[in-house]
């Protein structure tokens, strides 16, 4: 995938261990951020490797002011050039650090500790798994992660050559035209999306639904 940005792997034990820092929270936030092939299209691929990429932003507020945030996102561990595409769909799996991973497309909001809590076990269960581009890959665990902080990101599947399921390209316009939800009765307060899309950038927090 083309870009300035380099992610490298982390272990998903380091990823739980910077949220267990023995400090009491205030408050707790997610962030689901997408990368489209093509800036404001719902194409699923560009040239021949780039597929755009979901990942994810957990934060955690400390009562002393001090703030613990990670970004990072679900990959398939390249065996070979082919590895985790349509020709070999299934891959191992690692996760990346992604803090400097460019993105087009977020959404996000406040959650409840037990939300939170319930986003570190997926990853946790992700640990290892297999990875899929068909049904398991960096969008699904992104929307999974999404679902479990209350956030509903709605047509999110496509098709591609010998494939299809959910993608960064439909994901990500689907953020772009606003067609998420707000699912969490607890936290009712709008959600915050932000557009960085071809060269222009908006913020705007819609209704929750």
């Amino acid at each position: 995938m083309p870009g300035t940005w380099v992610s490298t792997p982390i272990q998903v034990s380091q990823l739980l261990a910077a949220f267990d820092d023995g400090k009491a929270a205030t408050e707790f936030a997610m962030i689901v951020h997408v990368k489209q092939p093509i800036p404001g299209r719902r194409k699923a691929f560009a040239h021949i490797n780039n597929v755009g990429h979901t990942f994810v932003t957990l934060i955690k507020y400390n009562t002393d002011h001090s703030v613990v945030a990670r970004s990072f996102g679900f990959y398939p561990h390249k065996k070979g050039f082919l590895s985790g595409t349509p020709l070999h769909a299934k891959a191992p799996s690692d996760f990346k650090d992604d803090a400097a991973h460019e993105w087009d497309e977020s959404v996000g909001k406040f959650i409840s500790a037990e939300r939170f809590r319930r986003i570190l076990d997926l990853l946790a269960r992700y640990d290892h798994m297999v990875y899929d581009l068909n049904h398991n890959n960096c969008t699904d665990f992104g929307l999974q992660a999404a679902a479990l902080g209350g956030i509903r990101i709605l047509e999110t599947s496509g098709r591609w050559p010998l494939g299809r399921g959910n993608n960064p390209a439909n994901a990500g316009q689907s953020v772009l035209e606003g067609k998420v939800e707000n699912i969490d009765p607890g936290y009712t307060d709008s959600l915050f999306l932000s557009y960085n899309v071809i060269m222009t950038s908006a913020k705007r927090c819609i209704s929750s639904n």
